[in-house]
């Protein structure tokens, strides 16, 4: 199942766990707004990358500080094929859930 699919399921799901709760998105309910447009619209990727993904992977030793290699969020993508394959799942599986056939 394509993440974005299971992704989808959990939030509808939550959603109908919460009769009670107002659902409602304004436009400035950004995870990461940019503080130079007041919030007004998310932090470009590129941005996101170098202020917050890339402190955190030397933070977490997976890059050292300074280190010039390419690191962004399609690493991620890298790094979960890898571990599926490590726990034997079948090659076609992690395929189909990656959506490298789309």
């Amino acid at each position: 199942m394509p993440f974005t699919t299971y992704l989808e399921f959990w939030t509808y799901r939550r959603m109908e766990q919460a009769d009670n709760v107002r659902w409602s998105v304004r436009d400035n309910d950004f995870v990461f707004p940019s503080t130079r447009l007041k919030g007004k619209k998310p932090l470009s990727a590129s941005i996101l990358v170098q202020k917050y993904l890339r402190p955190a992977a030397v933070k977490a030793g997976v890059i050292e500080d300074g280190q010039k290699v390419r690191f962004g969020f399609h690493n991620f993508r890298h790094s979960l094929a890898s571990a599926l394959v490590k726990m034997k799942v079948d090659p076609k599986t992690v395929q189909e859930c990656m959506c490298s056939s789309c």
